[in-house]
């Protein structure tokens, strides 16, 4: 079933045809490979060797184009939409890999010698899931990639290399991806929510330039006004702006109570000016009835419902889902390449592959749980019994037609 709608997007993009079948056959066998998803291990699974692979994993592809045609069609009409965009660490060994350098490892909670993906996904709110839509390498910068080496001699100025004389950080190399995906996402998403690492004004400013609003967190000592709503006071400019925000003491007669949210949590919201950001936003604050401890979610957006910017945030959790299934059942820290296409084809093939696997479990079970590896179980069973038929010279059809055929595609599958 997921053969039919890729050959109908690689169709739409005008894909010559070795490269059409190469990638079916390499949808079709990415979920049955065992082991490493290396070209060695993978060769074995497919009709072609090792160094057809690399070939084809280095010539690159246009992923973006690909999964914006492809969530066209998987994502139904009038489900609630947002984006979601995060980074993950991804180990690497060697020392000549394109962009190794030194990023922050969740896992581990410190930084770490490694590569880095960028990843800006669409979430469905009302399905609760995510598809990714494009993956792009982050690359380290100086300091990153210099970590290790020895130091220069105290008093040595540095030399900038040429045309590197201002480096770009990572926020611009996060916003830059952004922009690129923006014209590939679904119209109705206008929201994209990120992890407090983004909310930073450059970050901000460049995705309502796009004419779109961020959902985001915001530091528990987050620098904010209360918006002025007295009298004119005099002369000259009107007051714009009230006292500062006392995080430990605030004047809860400036927030609206929402009420209880959840078990022990009541929500409160106020429009107020953030120092960084240079701009009005919805906060929405969440507090714990018994410890009162506090966790402040923003929105761009004055417009948004607190509760609203509360489900945004909590459903911008689903990318991490995408990161965990892509690394545990789809290879994505097993790319054997060092140059920069090769590890980009690998990355988005492995994302991808999840697209598929969810659009094809949700066609084929019509469940609302999810699990990749059941996806994987059924997926080698029926590759199997397809290639028994094949090999002792059976009718496939009567094979499938059998009342035991999907006893079998479902042997050893977690939820059948």
């Amino acid at each position: 079933m997921h053969d039919f709608i890729i050959a109908q997007v690689l169709c739409e993009m005008g894909v010559h045809l070795p490269q059409e079948k190469f990638l079916r056959e390499l949808f079709w066998t990415w979920f049955t490979v065992r082991g490493r998803f290396n070209y060695t291990n993978v060769s074995r699974y497919v009709a072609c060797d090792e160094r057809t692979l690399r070939r084809w994993f280095a010539r690159g592809f246009d992923w973006l184009g690909f999964n914006g045609r492809l969530l066209d069609r998987m994502l139904p009409a009038g489900d609630e939409l947002i984006a979601a965009q995060d980074a993950s660490f991804v180990p690497k060994s060697g020392k000549h890999t394109h962009g190794l350098g030194y990023f922050f490892n969740g896992g581990a909670s410190r930084s770490e010698k490694g590569l880095e993906v960028s990843l800006v996904s669409v979430v469905d709110v009302t399905q609760g899931t995510a598809y990714a839509l494009s993956a792009m390498q982050t690359p380290p910068g100086e300091d990153d990639a210099g970590k290790g080496k020895k130091k220069k001699p105290r008093g040595e100025k540095k030399r900038p290399r040429p045309g590197k004389e201002t480096a770009d950080t990572r926020i611009d190399v996060y916003l830059r991806h952004f922009q690129s995906a923006r014209s590939f996402l679904p119209k109705r998403v206008r929201h994209v929510a990120v992890d407090g690492d983004f909310a930073k004004e450059k970050f901000v400013n460049g995705v309502c330039a796009l004419d779109m609003d961020v959902v985001g967190k915001l530091r528990s000592d987050a620098s904010a006004k209360y918006l002025y709503n007295g009298p004119r006071q005099g002369r000259g400019r009107p007051k714009q702006y009230a006292d500062k925000v006392q995080w430990s003491t605030p004047d809860m007669r400036r927030w609206k109570d929402e009420g209880a949210f959840g078990a022990g949590m009541n929500l409160y919201t106020a429009v107020l000016r953030h120092t960084s950001l240079k701009r009005a936003i919805r906060v929405a604050m969440l507090v714990e009835t018994k410890s009162g401890r506090r966790a402040l979610l923003f929105s761009t957006d004055t417009q948004l419902d607190a509760r609203t910017i509360v489900g945004y945030y909590k459903a911008r959790f689903q990318i991490e889902f995408l990161f965990r299934d892509a690394k545990q059942g789809a290879g994505l820290n097993h790319c054997q390449a060092r140059n920069a296409p090769a590890l980009d084809f690998h990355w988005n093939l492995a994302l991808c592959a999840v697209n598929l696997a969810k659009w094809r479990e949700k066609r084929c079970t019509q469940k609302k749980r999810f699990s990749l590896a059941s996806c994987k179980q059924r997926l080698g069973n029926e590759q199997l019994l397809e290639l028994f038929s094949r090999g002792l010279g059976l009718d496939l059809n009567f094979v499938k037609s059998h009342p035991a055929y999907q006893d079998l595609c479902n042997y050893g599958v977690i939820l059948p």
